[in-house]
């Protein structure tokens, strides 16, 4: 056997090879090392949340205090559903890390701390 009688597949569509772009070198190891890398701050993701208070702080300061009342609803409606997801697995959490121990050994240590930080969160 030669070499000359391996056949090869040839790429010919971009879906078929990740490396065949439209300029040529997009995604392969040449642009690896030759594209701009990004420099300052990551964008920063805001939460639904935060999206809410800050809408409603704009419209206040703009007079809209209806809208203003809306956006704040809104973000009330959304912390309540944070606070019930995270009391829920703080109770899940605590169940768990209580239920380790047995009548010889002590629950684990971060059950105590679970505890407290659910405490605070109600309070």
């Amino acid at each position: 056997m030669t070499f000359s009688s391996v056949s090869y597949p040839s790429h010919t569509s971009p879906h078929e090879n990740p490396f065949n772009q439209d300029d040529g070198h997009a995604g392969s190891l040449f642009s690896y090392f030759t594209d701009p890398v990004p420099t300052g701050p990551a964008p920063v993701k805001t939460s639904v949340l935060s999206a809410h208070i800050e809408a409603a702080e704009q419209l206040m300061v703009a007079g809209d205090y209806d809208a203003a009342y809306a956006e704040l609803e809104a973000a009330a409606e959304r912390f309540m559903d944070y606070k019930s997801k995270i009391i829920g697995s703080f109770n899940s959490s605590i169940a768990r890390l209580t239920t380790l121990g047995t009548r010889a050994t002590a629950p684990h240590p971060k059950a105590l701390q679970l505890t407290r930080l659910r405490r605070d969160l109600t309070a």
